[in-house]
């Protein structure tokens, strides 16, 4: 979106002014509307997804598990691994050329995946087999349209795909060898392993489950948040909508994680547990000062829990619609 330099500096001034100039009546701490729909009609094919509607901006995310192969490099790794692919469509930004496209994407791609390879992996739930297969996390994520703070509705969307995931039970296979028809062999070996108590290791597995089940990632309520912050000194605003990007081209993104409600009323001081910082990432021509960084991310971190919190309410009312949709086609 290209704008007059007059129009920018009206929409500056209008910002400097107060809280009611905004255009469209919000304050500079204010969302626009979030719409937010996760599971399986959003993407039936992936382990989990979310589509994300923010004033306009529209993102789909959706995570497909995927076991290792035989020449992955997962093999022998616990904790799992995750991959992360962003891609722009060209209805979003319909006057960028394909290589313009192409970069954009891959931007993208790479400030979110620093930020979610900190924060989800590694974890013991995605160890298939100990010390020798691991889940990998395909995350991918296609934005519709950009209508402003396209960060914070795509780290949204992936945090709904994320908190849809449904990890399939698998169980442990070990194989013993033995000679052809050497039953006695195989007895014997068995009698051994029962006297000494030894423990045969599991080199590979099976599913119990069927595809679209499974368990939901444990500590669903802290999977991570973005959230931009739009500089404009001496102030700063939140969810900036294109034109007023334009006019504020500085961005100060964060990522933060919170501990789980259960975690948070055990804190030993009686307040609130602090978020956990997992990255930083400055945007636009502009520098910010050390002196004015710290104060920032306090503020961030305070909306950055409202907006944890509002989540993770919308999103335990769409498991209540999933659930009550299946129970009814039972």
């Amino acid at each position: 979106m290209v704008i007059s330099k007059s129009e920018q500096s009206y929409i500056r001034s209008s910002l400097l002014a107060g809280d009611s100039h905004r255009a469209d009546g919000r304050g500079l701490d204010r969302f626009r509307t979030i719409s937010l729909q996760a599971g399986g009609d959003v993407a039936p094919l992936a382990n989990g997804s979310a589509r994300v509607n923010i004033g306009g901006s529209e993102v789909i995310a959706a995570v497909k598990l995927e076991g290792p192969s035989g020449d992955d490099e997962a093999l022998g790794r616990n904790g799992g691994r995750i991959s992360c692919t962003i891609t722009c469509s060209q209805s979003a930004y319909p006057y960028k050329t394909n290589s313009q496209l192409d970069e954009t994407s891959s931007d993208l791609t790479s400030i979110i995946s620093s930020a979610l390879s900190s924060s989800i992996t590694p974890s013991p739930q995605l160890t298939i087999v100990p010390n020798k297969k691991s889940w990998l996390l395909n995350v991918d994520a296609l934005v519709l349209s950009d209508a402003g703070n396209i960060l914070d509705a795509l780290f949204i969307s992936i945090r709904g795909a994320l908190w849809d995931l449904k990890i399939p039970r698998t169980r442990g296979i070990q194989f013993t060898s033995r000679e052809p028809g050497d039953l006695e062999g195989e007895a014997d070996i068995m009698k051994g392993v029962l006297r000494e108590r030894k423990q045969i290791d599991a080199v590979d597995f099976e599913l119990e489950d069927f595809w679209e089940d499974g368990d939901p990632l444990v500590n669903r309520d802290s999977l991570p948040i973005a959230i931009s912050l739009n500089i404009l000194h001496p102030i700063y605003f939140l969810d900036a909508c294109l034109a007023e990007e334009e006019s504020a081209p500085d961005r100060l993104v964060l990522f933060f994680s919170f501990p789980s409600p259960a975690k948070s009323a055990r804190y030993s001081s009686g307040g609130v547990a602090p978020g956990t910082l997992h990255g930083i990432h400055l945007m636009g021509p502009g520098e910010l000062p050390y002196t004015r960084l710290m104060p920032l991310i306090a503020q961030g971190e305070k909306h950055a829990r409202e907006l944890c919190v509002a989540l993770n309410s919308m999103l335990r009312g769409e498991d209540a619609k999933i659930n009550a949709q299946t129970t009814i086609r039972r």
